[in-house]
């Protein structure tokens, strides 16, 4: 068994480094800033955490309300929880035992005391006497992870003559009914669907609930998918919520039985990624093209540091235009991975990888100090100032050290915040709109130029523009796509962009011009400055300095 699992959920962040110095030798350690993101992560990985240690006082959702959130959600009760103190007194201790909190662990911490207490309740935990309650999901009575793992490897080693078949199963929308509907019809929900599969699959099948709304079931090859429509449909008459109720299953054919449980049960997991939001669309089976993705997600992964380090990552620039002067007003830097064994890497492949496991955070911030750094040359060089834009994704706006950083990097090579524009998505506004305009409103306070992406992409531009301050909006040319039978009506629409740009005093810059169609269509609708393949591709530094100087 590999090591356990310990989640830290306490707001200092020297707090956090302390706790995983002591613990990581012989646990695995995820730690959170709040109650809040610790309920997120449960909710998602309760079946994987062995113990949390628990800070009392944090913003957001403090210990005591994270207790009481948790005993809301009957799968959390059954992890222990040792709640950090700083002698609050004897109150605060039995308010937390109240509450459920397993133990307590008085700050500064002892290494050994923590490390003891945690083996304790962790051996408790999984004392035989417990095994089936262990094995077994508490709300569904089904197997959890656990169980399913014991049982599942058991069950194929024993029976070498049967075929099976591992599937997910997943409830679409799951997260909306929670939000909509409250937990615990939430819960009612699982359970119904608990309900379904047991009726589904025969005594020879395993179930199991994995984490949140995905179950996992090893049965025996084939299935009958116009019988399992037929249940579900029936089920379906009674539903415990008034809520459309869907599932879809990712299959995995099991062929070779050496390949551990856990990347089968991945891969199943993976087959469901085709038919995702697709309607009326129930079944998708995991193929050879899926496994070569998923391994190319991991090659990535594993090389994304090394890639930093060794300066892999490369700044391209694609210049920006004044269509009446003819003359270049700027540029956007754009990041290519040039990787010494596999040459270029599309960022489309790197990129999305990035933004779902939060290192975008850490590649942002090489290009930013990229780009300054290159600023600096130039105007050392004496060629004239033109402002740079650089991408700030929704996860920088989450992270406290974005205006700190960006300030930083100008101080460090004496520049100007003009000197740098800040391009944030149309979509990062509409999804986080109150952080943002928080944030954006600090950044433009310190000098930094605004620039809205992709804008016309998404569903709020309009009035997004009246709530959050911007400079510059980047208009998306999907809205000229000479091919729409409402093409004329969208010229209409940017027209009326054009004039409340004017109107708000905002620049307007349109991106993905490639045609000399696209360049007049600008022109006709009053719009001056443009980006994109008809003026030039992205290019390195060098050749662009070269544009520069001609």
């Amino acid at each position: 068994m590999g090591k356990r699992l310990i989640l830290v959920v306490d707001d200092n962040k020297i707090n956090r480094t302390l706790l995983t110095r002591i613990l990581s030798h012989e646990y695995r350690v995820y730690g959170v800033e709040n109650g809040l993101q610790a309920l997120e992560y449960l909710k998602e990985y309760c079946g994987e955490v062995s113990a949390i240690l628990l800070d009392l006082n944090m913003p957001i959702l403090n210990g005591y309300e994270f207790l009481e959130e948790r005993n809301k959600y009957l799968p959390l009760c059954n992890i222990p929880i040792i709640v950090q103190t700083t002698h609050s007194g004897l109150d605060a201790e039995i308010a937390c035992l109240e509450m459920g909190a397993t133990d307590f662990l008085t700050k500064p911490y002892s290494p050994k005391v923590i490390l003891r207490r945690l083996k304790n309740i962790i051996m408790l935990r999984e004392n035989e006497n417990f095994i089936t309650a262990v094995q077994h999901d508490s709300l569904t009575n089904l197997l959890n992870k656990e169980g399913f793992y014991v049982k599942a490897s058991k069950a194929l080693n024993e029976n070498l003559d049967t075929k099976y078949l591992l599937l997910c199963i997943d409830i679409v929308q799951f997260k909306v009914i929670n939000q909509f509907a409250g937990y615990q019809n939430g819960d009612k929900v699982l359970i119904f669907v608990s309900e379904i599969l047991k009726e589904l699959f025969n005594e020879n099948a395993l179930i199991a609930r994995f984490t949140g709304d995905r179950f996992q079931a090893l049965v025996p090859y084939p299935i009958d998918e116009q019988y399992i429509d037929d249940t579900i449909a029936d089920y379906k008459r009674n539903p415990p919520v008034d809520f459309p109720l869907s599932i879809q299953f990712g299959i995995y054919e099991i062929q070779d039985r050496s390949i551990p449980l856990a990347t089968m049960c991945d891969w199943s997991k993976m087959a469901l990624t085709p038919i995702k939001g697709r309607y009326k669309i129930y079944f998708s089976t995991f193929t050879e093209d899926m496994n070569k993705r998923l391994q190319k997600e991991q090659l990535i992964v594993s090389q994304m540091d090394e890639a930093v380090s060794q300066e892999q990552f490369i700044v391209y620039y694609q210049p920006k235009w004044d269509i009446c002067k003819n003359e270049i007003i700027g540029a956007e830097a754009l990041v290519r991975w040039i990787h010494p064994k596999y040459g270029f890497m599309s960022p489309g492949d790197f990129i999305p990888i990035f933004e779902k496991n939060g290192f975008i955070s850490k590649l942002d911030l090489y290009v930013w100090e990229e780009v300054c750094r290159q600023t600096r040359e130039w105007l050392d060089k004496g060629f004239k100032a033109i402002p740079i834009s650089v991408n700030v994704s929704r996860n920088d706006i989450y992270s406290k050290d974005l205006i700190d950083n960006l300030t930083a990097l100008i101080s460090k090579y004496k520049l100007d915040a003009s000197n740098i524009h800040l391009e944030i998505t149309e979509t990062a506004y509409s999804q986080s709109q109150e952080q943002l305009t928080d944030v954006v409103k600090q950044l433009s306070d310190n000098g930094f130029v605004i620039e809205m992406d992709d804008f016309g992409s998404g569903y709020s531009s309009l009035n997004m523009l009246s709530e959050v301050p911007v400079d510059i909006i980047k208009l998306d040319l999907l809205f000229l796509n000479k091919k729409s039978a409402d093409s004329k009506n969208n010229k209409s629409i940017l027209k009326l962009i054009v004039n409340i740009a004017r109107e708000l005093n905002l620049d307007l810059i349109a991106e993905g011009v490639e045609t000399e169609d696209d360049l007049e269509s600008l022109k006709e609708i009053g719009c001056n400055k443009a980006q994109g393949y008809y003026y030039a591709k992205p290019m390195n530094a060098k050749d662009f300095e070269k544009m520069l100087k001609s």
